[in-house]
């Protein structure tokens, strides 16, 4: 059974995730928030059960998990209240916060659970601007995550990170989850999520596209000064921005990051990145350099690569040995507009080169970076769990047997 506080119609990774495992053979189960819709034909047999995360109440609940219990009760008994029915012998569950109920629920099951880390949630949780603001900071304690972070994850029979070396970092920061199997699974597509690749067209110009939430620390306000300077000298260069702007963050959307040679697109849906990422020269990954952006490459850098195109990203370490170990890009660092200037420079003014990168990138994802082999990954570790689960039982039936006798 999955366990997700967000809808799993939105969550990609989430999706991909759900198809490797029915297709190796396991009976799914989902509890999810969002709004009430099936999933796409391959997993529309799949119940659901939803959650209602609109009423005042459940967003007080979530807002105050960190100086409260409320959160973690109510989605205990939403658990045990499904399990009733489905009985499920694992539970998959989505992000650190999360584990706590989980955790809870699968203690009184007796049955193992899973915990897949999105992202460094402690930084990230630090970092999010509704922690920041009244009233809700009044009831959220900063610190908590990363306090947790080792008990959760020591709960867990297996761990799940973007990124290996990530995983490896959080083994030697907490040397008690030493023994709990851990798996790496990416951000990466599924081939088969896109239409169809798109040729690209022709156009006047140098363009530079991002696609993703904004926020300031995905530090487009340094895309967007670095694009200023290169037209203030003459450049034919715009930055298409396609991604929402929640009200939190507008103020700094409008002041620092548009301008002139900046455009926005509230939001682009899947299917549809094809058509517009065909427009466009280079795509941009331009995030901050922090604890959060060094878990993992996100989303839409392997999109970007499945159609072709050739990468410009900040130097967090797991998107810079990306771009370098499959020659699908370069990097810059993230704060330094004057580099970044010069890396747009060095590209305008290398078609071929930059052309040639991008159809590495394609390559790469083709081969190794998408759900079908990053997916078996996930699967042993399932295996692996369900093995040490096993001899678990073997182990007490033995003790039982030598106790009577």
């Amino acid at each position: 059974m999955v366990v997700l506080n967000n809808d799993i119609n939105v969550d990609v990774r989430v999706l991909n995730e759900l198809r490797i495992l029915k297709k190796a053979g396991a009976i799914l189960g989902i509890i999810c928030t969002g709004r009430e819709r099936e999933l796409e034909s391959e997993l529309a047999d799949v119940p659901i059960w939803r959650v209602d995360q609109s009423n005042p109440v459940y967003k007080f609940k979530f807002i105050s998990a960190t100086t409260n219990s409320l959160f973690r009760k109510l989605w205990k008994g939403i658990i045990l209240g499904v399990a009733e029915g489905f009985q499920p012998d694992i539970i998959h569950t989505h992000d650190l916060y999360m584990g706590f109920p989980v955790g809870d629920a699968c203690e009184a099951l007796g049955i193992p659970f899973i915990i897949d880390l999105h992202e460094n949630y402690p930084v990230a949780f630090r970092g999010y601007s509704w922690t920041k603001k009244l009233p809700h900071r009044l009831f959220v304690n900063s610190d908590y995550w990363s306090l947790k972070r080792s008990t959760i994850l020591e709960r867990a029979a297996g761990i799940v990170v973007l990124d290996a070396q990530y995983g490896r970092n959080l083994k030697v920061q907490y040397p008690e989850i030493s023994h709990v199997p851990l798996s790496d699974y990416p951000n990466v597509p599924n081939l088969t999520e896109f239409k169809t690749t798109v040729q690209a067209k022709a156009h006047f110009g140098f363009k530079i596209f991002y696609f993703g939430m904004v926020s300031p620390v995905r530090n487009l306000h340094v895309v967007s000064r670095a694009v200023g300077q290169l037209r203030a000298k003459g450049a034919d260069v715009e930055l298409l921005v396609a991604g929402s702007v929640t009200n939190h963050d507008r103020a700094y959307f409008q002041k620092e990051v548009m301008g002139e040679g900046v455009r926005h697109i509230p939001w682009i849906n899947l299917p549809d990145l094809g058509k517009t990422i065909a427009e466009v020269d280079v795509c941009i990954c331009p995030i901050e350099k922090n604890a959060q952006h060094e878990s993992g490459v996100a989303n839409k850098v392997f999109q970007y690569m499945y159609f072709g195109k050739p990468l410009l990203v900040s130097n967090c370490a797991p998107q810079e040995e990306l771009v370098r170990s499959t020659g699908c890009g370069i990097s810059y660092e993230a704060e330094n507009v004057e580099q970044l200037v010069s890396k747009i420079a060095w590209m305008m003014e290398n078609r071929a080169e930059i052309v040639a990168m991008g159809e590495q990138g394609k390559v790469a994802v083709n081969r190794t970076y998408n759900a079908d082999v990053q997916g078996e990954k996930l699967v042993r570790l399932y295996q692996k769990i369900f093995e040490v689960q096993e001899t678990n039982s073997k182990n007490i039936g033995e003790t039982k047997q030598v106790e009577l006798l």
